[in-house]
């Protein structure tokens, strides 16, 4: 909510304001805070230290100044983001407080048994006196259904703490002592009953204003878990806000993060998100989860909708010892070492969409096929956690880019999308909200009008890395996944190309930096030599080389006559900037993605399926000059060794084939096959999945 109070009438010298500004005073800040007699004190979300103690505001919310010629803030947070999960220390701007983060355990009794969890503690100490102690609550689910009980003495011996659903308490006591505390009537103060309410407890006029913020979200978390399922509000995160010495506002935001304890000692954590599923009109998903641990590992998938709630499908595991189909917002499974898992979802009716969920208790891979009308489309895990996606579109000659997103955060974010043109100049800023665990799914024309008759990149920001992305891409009858880009350095490699025979392959690279990139495209044949590919009109070249603009985005087309044999090969990325991209195959009107591969572990993991009328083929380069020697070990469903070879590729080799051909212990079954470099010359290895007229590509996991 945001309330005009009242305007100022300022006078600036400075050119940035070039004289004469209106300066709006606003307000921001919406949620019941209610008291023990169940009386609204106010709907504004809005306390204040009056001195000796908290107190309501129903006059005013948290303040701040607007420039109304732009209607932006004349100062905007500089945000430090802190996740229960993130590795490493955590530097304070100014290096004004000190944090320390640890974890702690507790359990909780339900009718189904006791639960136990490792949680995610914070302890803020500032200059001035006040100390903040954040506890992680919740499910066990890493950030989604995690909250905070938020402890704060802001004078010595005066504690404010948010605890439960929530429930205000002031203490006369320190903070060490107020965490003892376990009434849930002694010492209440209110109640924040407020679904996605948005919270400021000022001291001294608020950050804004030189002081000092307490802000956090209130939000729903409505997970089913053997009565663990919470639907009433809870503190979803929590910020600590402050003007600093060079007047500049910062932002410290914490996110909560739980995991769950099994019997039998396995700790469940976030290991990646599907960013988009679709079950029913006419739409399939299948899941598949490979256990890449050398110990047996237990998984969960949950599923949420547009909302941010539990999502029940119709789930079918697909095994050995395959189970009834049965309708469920999550499904559990125990992998041995080295075994996969298929799950089906096909509703009947009209198709529901959300996003999954992937926790594990080990190191586990995974990625989702959609089918619909007879294609396919590979959805990647995306575990990558970054702040910034860059996806590239295509809204030209009957192609139309979609985007689905979701946010594994129980608090609402905002994700600002920045479009550019394929020049690399901007075209707008506009900025897109997603709800607690909440997901989304739209052409771009829809949210992002300019993206309309044009190609070009959107970069889409969002601190903290709890939203994941995915591009899809629909020309005709095809349906292809796009996989949105992370800044990386140094280039990749294309594992498969094809040109010619009906085959054509379109390569995008878009600079993701801020300086010019220079980029050399090189292909090569299986044998390693050089691979002569036709280039636009009448242009053959082995090699090719250019300067990409920031932002900046590239697209070259290789289709050989439909006559003429068919090229293949591969190709190698060489760059010194943050370029990123992918190719696209295109035969007999189907479509699918190759990503660039910039990982070399020295193990990959391909999971096969040759069962039903499927085929996996298997596409393998070699992107160093020396010969490259590897064992590949073939295992089954249930990560038992059924079969081992070794094979060799010469300097930049390539090779391509059926795997039942190469590996007959692969017919008629599924499983996965692992790629273990010899020496220290990695491979790189793409998937190709082919049932009938359809095909997409199948993501190699790297072990």
């Amino acid at each position: 909510m945001r309330t005009l109070l009242f305007s100022l009438l300022l006078v600036f010298s400075s050119s940035l304001f070039g004289g004469t500004t209106v300066i709006h005073v606003d307000t921001e800040g919406s949620g019941a805070i209610v008291d023990t007699d169940g009386k609204t004190l106010t709907a504004k979300g809005a306390a204040f230290w009056n001195g000796t103690k908290w107190v309501t505001n129903d006059t005013a919310a948290h303040m701040y100044f607007t420039d109304v010629r732009t209607g932006t803030r004349l100062k905007a947070y500089t945000t430090t983001l802190v996740q229960g999960n993130q590795p490493g220390a955590v530097s304070v701007p100014g290096g004004t407080a000190t944090l320390e983060r640890s974890t702690y355990t507790y359990q909780k009794a339900t009718a189904s048994g006791v639960y136990q969890f490792r949680a995610s503690q914070y302890r803020l100490a500032v200059p001035q006196g006040e100390t903040v102690v954040l506890r992680s609550r919740g499910t066990g689910k890493g950030s989604g259904g995690a909250y905070f009980d938020i402890y704060i003495e802001h004078a010595k011996g005066t504690v404010l703490a948010i605890r439960g659903d929530p429930i205000a308490f002031q203490y006369a006591m320190g903070v060490d002592q107020a965490l003892q505390q376990t009434s849930t009537t002694s010492s209440r103060l209110w109640s924040l009953p407020s679904s996605n309410g948005d919270y400021f407890f000022d001291a001294n006029g608020g950050s804004d204003m030189g002081g000092v913020s307490y802000h956090f979200h209130t939000a729903d978390l409505a997970l089913e878990d053997s009565g663990l399922g919470m639907a009433t509000p809870f503190a979803a995160d929590f910020s600590y806000q402050w003007m600093d010495k060079s007047n500049t506002l910062q932002e410290l935001r914490f996110i909560p993060y739980i995991e769950q304890v099994l019997p039998g000692g396995d700790v469940l954590s976030g290991a990646g998100a599907l960013p988009q599923v679709a079950s029913g009109g006419g739409w399939k998903t299948t899941f598949t989860t490979v256990n890449l641990g050398s110990a047996q590992a237990q998984t969960r998938i949950s599923f949420f909708n547009d909302a941010g709630t539990a999502l029940s499908l119709p789930l079918r595991p697909i095994s050995a010892a395959s189970r009834t189909e049965e309708a469920s917002s999550s499904i559990d499974n125990t992998l041995p070492s080295g075994a996969s898992a298929v799950v089906v979802t096909e509703a009947a009716g009209d198709v529901k969409v959300g996003w999954g969920d992937l926790l594990a208790s080990g190191a586990v891979g995974g990625f989702a096929i959609f089918r619909a009308n007879g294609q396919e489309a590979v959805v990647p895990l995306e575990d990558r956690k970054a702040d910034k996606y860059v996806l590239w579109y295509d809204n030209t000659a009957g192609s139309v880019t979609s985007m689905a997103m979701s946010n594994a955060s129980g608090a609402p974010v905002v994700v600002e999308a920045v479009v550019r043109a394929e020049d690399g100049s901007t075209k707008d800023t506009r900025t897109i909200k997603l709800p607690a665990q909440g997901h989304a799914a739209f052409e771009l024309v829809k949210q992002l009008a300019v993206t309309a008759d044009s190609r070009g990149s959107v970069e889409f920001r969002s601190p903290g890395g709890m939203v994941s992305m995915l591009g899809l891409r629909f020309r005709g009858s095809a349906i292809t996944t796009i996989p949105v880009l992370t800044a990386i350095t140094g280039g990749g490699s294309m594992t498969h190309i094809a040109s010619g025979g009906g085959w054509k392959t379109t390569i995008t690279l878009v600079n993701q930096g801020t300086a010019p990139a220079p980029i050399r495209l090189n292909f090569y044949a299986g044998d390693g030599q050089p691979l002569l590919l036709p280039l636009g009109q009448g242009e053959s070249v082995d090699t090719t080389a250019r300067t990409l603009a920031p932002g900046a985005s590239l697209i070259l087309e290789s289709e050989g006559p439909s006559g003429s044999p068919t090229l293949s090969g591969w190709a190698e990325l060489v760059t010194d900037g943050a370029v990123g991209g992918f190719a696209i195959f295109q035969s007999g009107g189907q479509e699918a993605v190759v990503p660039i591969e910039s990982r070399r572990t020295g193990t990959d993991v391909l999971w096969y399926d040759n069962t039903a009328g499927f085929v996996t083929s298997v596409a393998i380069a070699n992107p160093s000059a020396a010969a490259a020697v590897f064992d590949v070990i073939v295992r089954n469903e249930g990560g038992e060794e059924i079969g081992r070879t070794t094979l060799n590729l010469p300097g930049h080799g390539h090779t391509a084939f059926a795997s039942y051909s190469r590996f007959p212990a692969t017919a008629d079954g599924r499983g996965i096959l692992e790629f273990r470099a010899q020496g220290s010359t990695p491979v790189s290895v793409l998937g190709l999945r082919f049932n009938a007229n359809s095909f997409t590509t199948i993501p190699v996991l790297a072990k």
